[in-house]
């Protein structure tokens, strides 16, 4: 039979640092937002033309300790691995429409993912460090040279 639970996996890179906030009955929540690629360029089959890979950005939102360890350790390019589902949250939002001050009610909704589990990882730039027994690794020069 055909399973129908409300399941996203997603693999994408941080947007950015984690917002950290407490709801009104003290339970953290963490709030970021990650983007992901479709697949690799690729020619259309039909026209024969290029079709760019796209990016997409989700918004995501982490709930108790999750929201703690998200804060913690979330940082810009962090390479994010996530289960979740989506949550459609709606509100009504006033918006001004005239310089008098009348406004308008308009209804907004937006999509987020609420992550069940998660992986970060902050992949660090291997790169070899300056060889030679002259090399100051604490301040990362060389010793001046005289100039006799």
């Amino acid at each position: 039979m055909l399973d129908l639970n409300n399941n996203t996996t997603l693999n994408g890179r941080s947007g950015g640092v984690a917002e950290l906030r407490k709801t009104t009955t003290g339970r953290d929540v963490a709030n970021f937002s990650i983007a992901t690629n479709t697949s690799n360029s690729r020619k259309d089959p039909e026209t024969g033309e290029w079709i760019e890979k796209k990016t997409e950005w989700h918004r995501i939102v982490a709930w108790g300790p999750t929201a703690l360890y998200v804060h913690n350790n979330l940082k810009k390019g962090s390479v994010v691995q996530l289960i979740g589902h989506n949550v459609t949250r709606k509100w009504t939002k006033k918006v001004k429409v005239n310089e008098s001050g009348d406004t308008v009610d308009v209804d907004m909704e937006s999509t987020e993912i609420h992550v069940d589990q998660i992986s970060i990882t902050n992949p660090k730039r291997q790169t070899q460090a300056p060889q030679g027994e002259d090399y100051n690794q604490d301040t990362g020069e060389y010793p001046m040279e005289d100039a006799a």
